[in-house]
């Protein structure tokens, strides 16, 4: 009875994991995609301006605060306006204000900037695409990795509960 209740738990456990991996991949696609498969996406460059340039003080969850900078630009791909707010493929915020600074100060409102596009999908437009401060992705990979493992203990320990115990016996003579 112990066993299966286990393994309910532990398939429990693998399922909410999996899930979780597949929310952050689903919100954080284009980061992810930019910032460790850089030479899967084929970009174009347009001009635009930058319409809103801001920085938000935002109180985390368990006391972890920052600074978050809103870059949005606009730019027109064959006609059509188009607006993007990322800047590069990662995160938006910092812990110290002065990052957040320096790029509100790189991209005043107003100003023209190089906007570069994914070809055929303008949708997904940046202006710092060599940039990628993908550190959280890191802390993402530990924990899945550290998921894996924790995995492969228990199918480990499970393999050595049920593999047949041989035992040696000596014979007289």
């Amino acid at each position: 009875m112990k066993s299966k209740v286990k393994d309910k738990a532990i398939k429990e456990i693998f399922g909410t994991f999996i899930l979780i991996i597949a929310v952050i991949v689903l919100f954080r696609y284009e980061d992810i995609k930019g910032g460790f498969f850089p030479d899967s996406i084929h970009f174009e460059q347009t001009t635009g301006t930058v319409i809103t340039s801001k920085m938000n003080y935002h109180v985390g969850v368990k006391g972890a605060s920052g600074y978050r900078f809103i870059i949005e630009y606009e730019f027109k791909i064959h006609g059509i306006k188009h607006t993007s707010d990322k800047v590069n493929f990662g995160s938006k915020s910092f812990r110290r204000k002065e990052k957040a600074e320096k790029i509100i100060e790189k991209y005043p409102v107003g100003k023209e900037v190089v906007v570069y596009y994914e070809t055929g999908n303008p949708d997904l437009a940046i202006l710092e695409p060599q940039n990628n401060s993908n550190s959280e992705f890191f802390i993402v990979l530990a924990v899945l990795g550290s998921f894996i493992l924790f995995l492969l203990a228990i199918v480990f320990q499970r393999y050595r509960k049920k593999r047949p115990q041989t035992k040696i016996i000596k014979s007289k003579k």
